[in-house]
């Protein structure tokens, strides 16, 4: 029964370390700092720039020391200075003008591919392949605007709304009006769908500063989301081979001892 109890445990670790490359919440939550201005109503406007988060940062979640190059690196070999994914929907049908042609991973015509299990529409053969991570590496070229009028956006390189709609400042959440990561640039046009419609929205001061800070997490609105903060745990992907390597020795000595 023990020898059961352990393989049943290393069978559900290794589907964990599986999950690491995934997008979550937390890799997909942006932050943004600057000056903003507070309409006494709860409510805040103004432009501020996107910072680093907490997600791909050197030693943080998403990370792993690479003892040649002496630095931490995010999953697609590059150093770790942050950035933020995109929490695409689950079985969504992605859209990058001009990076796809016809070909058994269309999903709806030319340029389209299925959003796999792993909440990352540029996992499988996406405009940048599956060495891009995080999804947003350039996200100091990234601001966000709140508006007087309730309306918000994250808009890229001061072009294109990448995320737009509207927020309520009394539940703190900003709804993303087509529920997609949709910025259009010279090239073409970007249209991921998202799992979530929107985004729990925090606000904090920074006295020392003089500014705020604001993170903005992906949020479903739905009965059948798990609760917030239960989500798959990181597993470092190195301990992966050794887990392999006890399961295949409880079965072996399992086998000696029938």
């Amino acid at each position: 029964m023990k020898i059961k109890i352990a393989l049943l445990a290393l069978f559900m670790l290794a589907i964990i370390a599986g999950e690491v490359s995934a997008n979550t919440i937390d890799s997909s939550t942006m932050y943004f700092e600057g000056a903003l201005t507070a309409d006494g109503s709860g409510g805040y406007t103004g432009t501020i720039p996107a910072v680093a988060g907490t997600y791909y940062i050197a030693g943080g979640p998403g990370t792993v020391w690479n003892s040649i190059s002496g630095r931490y690196e995010t999953p697609d070999g590059k150093e770790a200075v942050g950035g933020f994914d995109v929490y695409a929907q689950d079985g969504g049908c992605a859209y990058v003008q001009g990076f796809y042609s016809t070909g058994a991973w269309n999903c709806n015509g030319f340029d389209t591919a299925v959003v796999p299990p792993s909440y990352d529409a540029y996992a499988a053969g996406g405009p940048w392949g599956s060495w891009y991570a995080p999804d947003v590496a350039d996200y100091q070229n990234y601001k966000l605007h709140l508006n007087g009028d309730g309306t918000w956006s994250v808009r890229g390189f001061d072009y294109s709304d990448a995320y737009a709609g509207t927020i309520n400042w009394n539940s703190k959440y900003a709804t993303e009006t087509g529920q997609n990561w949709n910025p259009t640039w010279s090239w073409g046009e970007e249209d991921i769908p998202l799992e979530c419609q929107g985004f729990e929205v925090t606000v904090t001061q920074n006295p020392t500063r003089g500014t705020y800070n604001v993170k903005m997490a992906p949020k479903c609105q739905s009965d059948e989301q798990p609760p917030d903060g239960q989500e798959i745990p990181e597993f470092p992907t190195a301990a992966l081979p050794a887990v392999i390597a006890v399961g295949g020795y409880l079965m072996l000595r399992r086998r000696k001892q029938e």
